[in-house]
């Protein structure tokens, strides 16, 4: 067995000849300590994946709770796993019920047990392959820290510490395979929390290499809060099938959302269920309005751009690249966004009029909310490398782009690209090839609200979101259950 640990100085020496299928994780020390995982060789950046271990199988990763666990940490435990790791990837946890008596290989339990060593925080036992058993994560008490949580399942989903506490926490030197370009070892969710380290979110990284170990989820999904993505119920063809917020499944129709090839003057926004004598179903507004005060129910429909209440906006929404840093308009010289103004990625911040665009109209412009500037090719060249940069909007194909499996086409064969693969504030925008490839660098997410007759698509619901909660628009606002993240 090897091990995972967060765990105090002097740091506790995990047996070499533990069983070589498996590795268990074991993280302590009040407040969180440090962690390491002794026997298991690091690689040299961030996120990296324990060499031999392979990711759950496509598809449902079941988890079930031990009767040591009380129904606040249940709760928790669901809530946070749900908002990060399976909102950041082609992830799905399900189940979150009591464990049975006998529970089945390929199984992830969870339990609270006092009887860890008192230095540990928690501990994840998983086998190279989590198919052959069940997996189990352990937290000392019943109250553990978010960052305790996230970073456990972190290891469930095979991920090793970033660094360890008894090399003055820097990243480790050799080992198992690295899934990064930047080290991020001060933010990095799987960093070892004696290092100083507390934040309680994934990074760019962390996001990026669960994206490279378990895939991007699939093109036209429409994630919203929980993870819960838009979705026909019951993959029904029959005209004004309720809208829902639902589990991501593999292989279905029903919530594969995607644009018309041919451009509309409003989003459309589609699915195809691929049954003879039925066409495409588009979300729509049912009754084709809305009130201020009733939430107004969202359903498929056939597609029609003459209905109003089918066309949709994604308007002064975040444009993420590197997995979650945002698309930013950089100032000039004068220290103003113009005309000639570079792009760049930063860290996003609510409010950001610099981080707020408009996307997939029908020209297929990438516009600057509330401005009249829109991202170009300088010169419409193709030469890889060359930055893009704001201009006064147009209908030249400088400004063109397609958007296809979340990538950003330009000229047919070239593409936006995080110039470097860094994901480091200040990155620039340009165009590179090699589109499609799967390379991090060059995949693009689009997240916020999505409007339709002057409101916003939500989830209705005044609790918490689960499998089956209605869709339907509502005013604006803040809150979560009207941001989505739009894998194009």
């Amino acid at each position: 067995m090897q091990q995972f640990s967060r765990r105090s100085k002097p740091p506790l020496r995990i047996f070499a000849a533990l069983v070589a299928p498996l590795f268990s994780l074991a993280c302590g020390a009040s407040p969180e300590g440090a962690e390491g995982s002794g026997a298991v060789e690091a690689s040299e950046h961030p996120l990296w994946q324990f060499t031999g271990a392979q990711p759950f199988p496509a598809g449902a990763i079941p988890v079930c709770f031990k009767a040591s666990v009380p129904a606040a940490l249940r709760t928790t435990v669901q809530r946070l796993i749900e908002e990060s790791w399976e909102s950041a990837a082609n992830i799905n946890f399900t189940g979150w019920q009591g464990c049975p008596a006998s529970i089945a290989n390929g199984t992830v339990s969870v339990e609270v047990d006092s009887t860890l060593p008192n230095n540990y925080v928690g501990q994840t036992i998983r086998t190279l392959n989590p198919s052959s058993s069940v997996t189990a994560v352990k937290f000392k008490t019943s109250s553990p820290s978010n960052r305790t949580v996230i970073h456990e399942f972190g290891h469930v989903l095979g991920f090793a510490e970033e660094n360890q506490a008894d090399n003055d926490c820097t990243q480790r030197t050799s080992g198992a395979t690295s899934l990064e370009v930047d080290g991020d070892v001060s933010t990095s969710i799987m960093t070892q929390s004696a290092c100083g380290f507390t934040s309680a979110t994934l990074s760019a990284w962390d996001i990026i290499g669960a994206r490279k170990l378990y895939g991007l989820k699939h093109p036209g999904t429409i994630s919203g809060n929980r993870g819960l993505v838009l979705n026909v119920q019951g993959g029904s063809t029959a005209q004004a099938t309720p809208i829902v917020g639902y589990q991501l499944t593999p292989n279905v129709w029903n919530d594969r959302w995607k644009r018309p090839s041919t451009p509309v003057t409003s989003l459309l926004l589609r699915a195809n269920p691929g049954v003879a004598g039925v066409g495409y179903r588009c979300l729509n507004i049912k009754g084709g309005s809305v009130s201020p005060t009733t939430p107004t129910p969202v359903v498929s429909y056939a597609c029609d751009e003459a209905h109003l209440n089918s066309r949709f906006e994604f308007q002064g929404i975040q444009l993420l690249a590197m997995g979650n840093r945002c698309v930013t308009a950089e100032p000039r010289t004068d220290g103003t966004v113009g005309v000639g103004s570079k792009i760049a990625i930063r860290g996003c911040t609510v409010g950001n009029s610099r981080q707020a665009w408009d996307i997939l109209k029908g020209n297929r412009n990438i516009q600057l909310g509330g401005t009249n500037l829109c991202v170009n090719v300088p010169g419409g060249s193709t030469a890889l490398g060359t930055q893009v940069e704001l201009a006064t909007c147009s209908s030249a194909t400088s400004q063109v782009f397609a958007f296809e499996v979340s990538h950003i086409i330009f000229a047919g064969s070239v593409c936006l690209n995080v110039l470097g693969g860094s994901a480091a504030d200040g990155s620039r925008i340009g165009i590179y090839n090699e589109c499609l490839t799967g390379h991090q660098n060059e995949v693009f997410t689009a997240r916020g609200q999505i409007r339709g007759l002057t409101q916003c698509i939500d989830m209705n619901t005044t609790g918490t979101p689960s499998d089956g909660v209605p869709i339907a628009m509502k005013p604006c606002s803040p809150a979560a259950t009207q941001i989505w993240e739009y894998y194009w």
